[in-house]
């Protein structure tokens, strides 16, 4: 066979498999982006956040579950919190919260329906509000699933429903106190201290001071 063929050959295979190429990748399902899962606020200007809020329920130990509000500020570089109480704020555990939203992935995402009910998303739910001056994202946080062990949670006006880690909800949870920089545990007047080991008689005898060696 001379070479003029051989390359005529050649080159028609090349175009045979690059026309079966382009074929093949049209013809082929196409993969939807939002059938994977993406961070409940996706593309948030997380930068730009200037108020947090978190509505929450908690428990009363002399009845119902009681509603509270959280509020932070954004000042310069630092954080106040404004509600319930008013001091300046521990940053990495305020902007850890914008994490929650814009970092972590949902898993398991489903159509929801109406009834938020039984994801515990419904007037009970704990909601977690970033605001920024061009606007505002909320995510809410329900219930733990039996069957998965992980949070019911979901982007306000989205219809699906997405499982979140077990410790997505934690950092919602945290007292108002805790989230002051200057927060220090609460001394209890019942706390008694800790009693010492008892030690051996010759450690607790008092002993002479070292004496200086002559030299």
């Amino acid at each position: 066979m001379s070479p003029g063929k051989t390359t005529l050959i050649l080159l028609a295979l090349a175009l045979a498999l690059g026309g079966w190429a382009v074929y093949d990748m049209n013809t082929k399902p196409k993969l939807d982006e939002e059938s994977f899962a993406w961070p409940l606020l996706r593309d948030f200007p997380v930068k730009e956040v200037t108020r947090i809020e978190i509505r929450r329920e908690i428990p009363h130990p002399a009845g119902p579950l009681t509603r509270e509000t959280l509020v932070f500020e954004k000042d310069g570089k630092a954080w106040r919190m404004l509600e319930p109480l008013q001091g300046e704020a521990d940053a990495t555990r305020v902007e850890g919260l914008m994490e929650l939203g814009t970092s972590m992935w949902p898993s398991n995402l489903v159509e929801a329906g109406k009834d938020l009910e039984p994801y515990g998303l419904g007037a009970t739910a704990t909601r977690l509000t970033l605001i920024h001056p061009q606007g505002r994202g909320t995510i809410l946080a329900g219930k733990i699933s039996n069957l998965y062990s992980r949070v019911y949670a979901m982007k306000e006006g989205d219809a699906r429903v997405g499982l979140m880690d077990p410790g997505f909800s934690a950092p919602l949870a945290v007292p108002a106190e805790q989230f002051l920089k200057k927060h220090q545990p609460a001394a209890h007047a019942d706390e008694q201290a800790p009693e010492l080991p008892h030690l051996p008689d010759f450690m607790n005898t008092p002993q002479p001071p070292p004496q200086e060696e002559d030299r």
